[in-house]
């Protein structure tokens, strides 16, 4: 379990950084890669719950 929750915190962590790079460089989608980074965080981390959270209010409020 121990290999599966570092996974989890590497791959979330490697996808929030690069959506923030991305967020600079125009080439890739930022906000969907961070959001997918926090999306992989979620189940280990609460900061990334509650931002998950947040976004989907945003999404609800703006469609």
């Amino acid at each position: 379990m121990k290999t599966k929750r570092w996974g989890r915190l590497v791959g979330g962590t490697a996808l929030v950084g690069a959506g923030i790079a991305s967020l600079v460089i125009p080439v890739l989608p930022g906000v969907v890669i961070v959001g997918a980074g926090l999306g992989v965080l979620a189940p280990e981390v609460p900061a990334a719950q509650r931002a998950v959270d947040w976004l989907r209010s945003l999404r609800k409020q703006a469609v």
